[in-house]
């Protein structure tokens, strides 16, 4: 009943807040013969703060909800190994948990390495202004093998609206270089980020704006809703929201012995002593 997320950015954060709620709201009707206070969810974050792309108002907004959820938040702690059974951390200390969750990023393709171009985090390759692989102009790099950076001179995010922008200025490009245009540089446009904490609980930056709780958990609802392809889509899913929030309700359900799963817990229990 321990469960340790990696990363504290927004998927982590995400994972954490539903997590809980899951486990207090839904699994506690399901299994009403298990005891779900013995839940322990571990949130680490290898920053000093929660959604370090966000401004620092709704980190701290962010660390409050979390622990009145009941989530345990770790900083300067990071991942360094994982048996199954324990969590190592790089400071040497090791957490018993079965199950580990990582959000704290990912590398590129293994693709990019062959192409022997200089790398920078996590396995990206570093572009042109427009997007073309240093040496190969017939070559473009999008998504989260491409590293850019912004005006600041900082790495662009390996989210969602990057890669879309991206996609769109390779295929100006593209186009512009088959018929002898000049090219141009990528710019990004940055729509804002947002994450939610769980039920009524989110926080959103638009701009200049910041928002946070049930405002901000609105806001997430109407723009991840409008972004789906067609209406009719976009009703089954808002129907669907609504009926998970005002029933508290689940559709996926999981049938299992009990007796197996005290049978399981009984020799783990026996491996632990003899470990001991």
């Amino acid at each position: 009943m321990t469960f340790v997320i990696a990363g504290g950015g927004p998927t982590g954060v995400e994972l954490a807040g539903a997590l809980s709620e899951l486990i207090t709201l839904v699994l506690s009707k399901d299994f009403p013969d298990q005891d779900v206070s013995e839940a322990r969810i571990l949130l680490l974050e290898a920053a000093q703060r929660l959604l370090p792309g966000m401004p620092e108002d709704l980190s701290a907004r962010t660390l409050r909800v979390l622990q009145r959820k009941g989530i345990e938040v770790r900083f300067g702690e990071a991942v360094s190994g994982f048996d199954r059974r324990e969590v190592a951390l790089k400071g040497g200390e090791t957490i018993p948990a079965q199950t580990l969750i990582w959000a704290a990023g990912v590398r590129s393709d293994g693709l990019i390495n062959a192409l022997g171009a200089e790398l920078a985090a996590q396995g990206r390759v570093r572009l042109e202004p427009t997007l073309q692989l240093p040496g190969h102009p017939e070559v473009f790099v999008v998504g989260d093998a491409a590293y850019s950076e912004d005006e600041q001179g900082k790495p662009l995010p390996m989210v969602a609206p990057v890669a879309t922008q991206q996609a769109d200025s390779a295929v100006d490009n593209l186009l512009a270089l088959l018929d002898n245009r000049p090219l141009k540089p990528f710019h990004y446009k940055d729509p804002g980020s947002m994450a939610t904490i769980g039920r009524n609980q989110a926080v959103a930056r638009l701009g200049r704006f910041h928002f946070h709780g049930f405002i901000a958990w609105i806001i997430w609802i109407v723009v991840h809703i409008y972004q789906l392809i067609g209406f009719r889509n976009r009703l089954v899913v808002l129907i669907n929201w609504a009926w998970d929030y005002f029933l508290y309700d689940r559709a996926i359900r999981t049938i299992f012995d009990s007796s197996k799963l005290q049978t399981e817990r009984d020799k783990e229990q026996a491996e632990r002593v003899s470990r001991v």
